[in-house]
């Protein structure tokens, strides 16, 4: 996981920014004491010029009435010995100088017509202008830095402004690149050998790298100021221009009038101007608010100590209690409590002139957490969100989007951006990053992964910020707002008040989802319901009295509605059609299905004799109209009761049960299922066979369902365990076998759920 500032809090952020800036700015403060105070620049008011054949220095340029001339010397005099030392290097008389206090007098050795002499001089100090002005330019780029960067310190703007300040006071107060410039390339070209060995040291390697750097930058100013100069009124955004020209006009100050170094800190005094002038990296909340809100605060709690102790004195010489403490005590704590709501009302009015914004965003939140509840349609969850951002922040737009099945075809446009997992999409950016993305910034780093489209549809809706809608670590929408009217950035309290919007929203839109999935629950469950009340009415209601036969029959889908169908047709006074069949699958298609083949079996069950005329006839019209992953299994027995004979024809339903003569055995048939082939093919497989059907003779129809049954060690309850269970019950009617039947499958499940259709019809012969 790639780490950023983002990651961390603002609390801590703000704590490390100040430890940071109070750790550099100590030792930066001491040597500004060191250089500016302990070790300042001493001068005797002339000039020197080091003569190496002679290792002394020629005096020139005496100041007159300085201290030099006071001490008679003279141009043209040489300085042979400072303090009785000689000199070896052009340094060495400088290093001396410096090391002399203020006021101190010291001896020079002074040659002068090949006559050496000793004169008394005293030492003045000099004010550093150059090396103070450089310690203010770093000084006013830190505390523009700091101030910055305590604003959002997690901008990532920001955050390298305050690290640009802390970098310039560092170095600006550490070293005086100026004189160490001059110094290293004396040395080096003086004695090479000695300036190696000096470099390779600790302190002469930092030194050397200090003043690399600053050489460095020296060289690369003058191209980036042309480039900067040359691109600033051709690329540059009119809006942009006259907050720009402030700090292009200071930079170009300070390098025509460079002699006077103090300019330098027009710069960071530029950058600040422009900074808090229009309103750049949200520095308007620590300046306007913090500083100024912070000393009302403070004067107000002033005066109300001074109106307490004023009072409590009054009423001290006025009715004489400076005898008794307890009785002071006592009193200053009425007058107090007295006064305290006078000091409330007057501290309220101050937050409400300086935190105005902050209130309404509160009372827009609270609102807003009160309105949501009471909404359970995400079209209005989301208008009210739209509404109440742009009437409390007054934005130029707002839009929202969603990135899932729930699409607001009248809220959000419908090319705005979509759930696009392609690189460079703003979709999938977000999904990355998970926070919120600030277009109005030019220089944001994101914005070089956003492919062209992604970047002009932006621009087309006019969006400066995108937050993201999360519920826990799943984006779900985003909310887009557009600049604000009064033309200020998004400062944190703007990014905060959305976040908490879009958070707030997230979970009312999970809310409005489930809510909406409760009622889809409820719809769909009272659709099944009705399907499963028109269904049980495709059924017979009752088992139909027939004379010679004893019937039982129950059907229980898996699901509230099934596929598993049965019927009994009378077809004359002594003839009734049994109808078992199968429709593939289960649940509403195979429903839709069943009630379809029921209707055709009544129609044709009047229109053929036999069983197989039936069948043909139904699959012919099935074929062409049945899915081709759908098929239906089916079997038909005609009991004449006058003939005392049953007829038989099936088509790929599971083997009937028939007794005869006390003893159950399968009753095997050939025959295809319903509407996987065409007619022809269809009539040649089918199998009708003609039995007798006596009294005690028994046949058993049943679907899948009951031979297929589950355990829970995923064993079957299989043809053989029904096989053996009718036979161990022969003698008994229709509705015990029938009984027996659900009973011993349902057993045999165990805890386990129905997984398939169950029919189970039987037919037996009785006098």
């Amino acid at each position: 996981m790639k780490f950023t500032i983002n990651s961390i809090s603002p609390k801590l952020l703000r704590i490390f920014i100040t430890i940071v800036t109070i750790a550099a700015l100590v030792p930066s403060v001491y040597m500004f004491i060191n250089i500016m105070v302990l070790q300042a620049q001493s001068n005797d008011e002339c000039l020197w010029e080091y003569q190496p054949d002679k290792k002394m220095y020629l005096i020139s340029r005496v100041v007159k009435g300085g201290v030099a001339d006071q001490a008679h010397i003279k141009d043209g005099d040489y300085l042979v010995r400072f303090n009785s030392k000689p000199f070896s290097h052009r340094n060495d008389a400088i290093v001396l100088l410096n090391s002399a206090h203020l006021n101190e007098i010291v001896t020079y050795t002074i040659l002068r017509d090949n006559i050496q002499f000793d004169v008394k001089i005293r030492i003045i100090k000099v004010f550093d202008f150059a090396y103070f002005s450089l310690f203010l330019l770093g000084f006013g780029f830190l505390v523009v830095g700091y101030t910055v960067g305590m604003t959002k310190p997690n901008g990532e703007l920001q955050f390298r402004f305050w690290v640009f300040g802390l970098i310039t006071m560092i170095y600006f107060a550490v070293q005086n690149p100026f004189v160490l410039e001059l110094n290293v390339i004396s040395l080096y070209l003086n004695n090479p050998a000695k300036a190696m060995n000096i470099i390779w040291t600790f302190k002469g390697f930092m030194s050397l790298i200090c003043w690399l750097t600053f050489f460095a930058a020296r060289l690369l100013a003058p191209p980036v100021f042309i480039l900067f100069f040359t691109k600033f009124p051709i690329d540059t955004a009119p809006n942009h221009r006259k907050i720009l020209s402030i700090t292009l006009i200071s930079v170009t100050t300070c390098l025509i009038l460079l002699t006077p170094t103090f300019l330098f800190i027009g710069l960071p005094v530029s950058f600040g101007f422009s900074i808090f002038k229009y309103g750049l990296m949200d520095i308007d909340a620590i300046v306007r608010r913090s500083l100024v809100y912070g000393g009302l605060t403070a004067g107000m709690a002033g005066i109300y100590l001074l109106t307490v102790i004023g009072v409590g004195s009054v009423l001290e010489s006025s009715f004489g209690l400076s005898e008794s403490r307890l009785l002071n005590v006592i009193a200053l704590l009425a007058i107090a409590f007295a006064l305290d709501p006078m000091k409330r009302r007057a501290q309220d009015a101050i937050d409400k002139m300086f935190y105005q914004e902050r209130l309404n965003y509160q009372k827009a939140l609270l609102e807003f957490s009160r309105e949501l509840p009471s909404k359970i349609n995400i079209r209005e969850i989301l208008q009210t969100t739209m509404q109440r951002i742009t009437t409390t922040m007054h934005v130029e737009t707002v839009v929202a989007a969603m990135f899932d099945n729930f699409a607001m075809e009248k809220i959000i446009p419908p090319d705005y951006y979509t759930p696009d997992n392609d690189e460079g999409s703003l979709y999938k950016l977000m999904l990355e990053r998970k926070a919120p993305l600030y277009f109005a910034d030019a220089n944001t780093s994101f914005q070089t992964r956003l492919n062209s489209t992604e970047y002009e549809r932006i621009n087309q809706f006019g969006i400066a910020l995108t937050v993201p809608m999360m519920l826990k670590d799943k984006l779900i929408g985003t909310i887009n707002v557009g600049k604000k009217l009064n033309g200020k950035p998004f400062s944190q309290e703007d990014i905060d008040l959305l976040l908490t919007v879009a958070s707030q929203a997230a979970v009312a839109i999970e809310n409005a989802r489930l809510h909406l999935s409760e009622l889809d629950k409820v719809k769909i469950q009272e659709e099944f319901a009705l399907a499963r009340a028109i269904q049980k009415q495709l059924l017979p209601k009752c088992n139909p009295s027939i004379q010679g036969l004893d019937l039982c029959a129950s059907n229980e889908p898996a699901l509230i509605v099934g596929g598993d169908y049965y019927d009994y047709i009378p077809v004359s006074d002594s003839k009734l059609l049994v109808v078992v069949a199968d429709v593939s699958g289960k649940g509403m298609s195979a429903a839709l299905y069943m009630s379809k083949i029921q209707g055709m079996m009544h129609l044709a069950a009047h229109l053929y004799t036999s069983p197989k005329e039936i069948l043909t006839h139904v699959n012919r019209h099935l074929y062409s109209t049945l899915d081709r992953k759908s098929f239906i299994s089916l079997i038909l027995a005609l009991f004449d009761t006058e003939a005392k004979t049953v007829t038989i024809c099936r088509a790929g339903q599971t083997l009937p049960l028939l007794c005869l003569n006390g003893h159950f055995e399968y009753l095997h048939t050939g025959g295809l299922a319903l509407g996987l082939v065409k007619g022809d093919l269809f009539a040649s497989k089918l199998e009708e066979i003609t039995v007798p059907f006596v009294e005690n003779n028994t046949l058993i129809f049943y679907t899948d369902g009951v031979t297929e049954a589950h355990n829970s060690s995923e064993d079957q309850f299989g043809e053989e365990n029904l096989l053996t269970l009718v036979n161990s019950k022969k003698f008994i009617s229709a509705s015990e076998t029938e009984a027996a039947i659900c009973h011993a499958v349902i057993q045999f499940q165990g805890d386990l759920e129905q997984h398939d259709d169950r029919t189970i019809v039987v037919v037996r012969a009785i006098a």
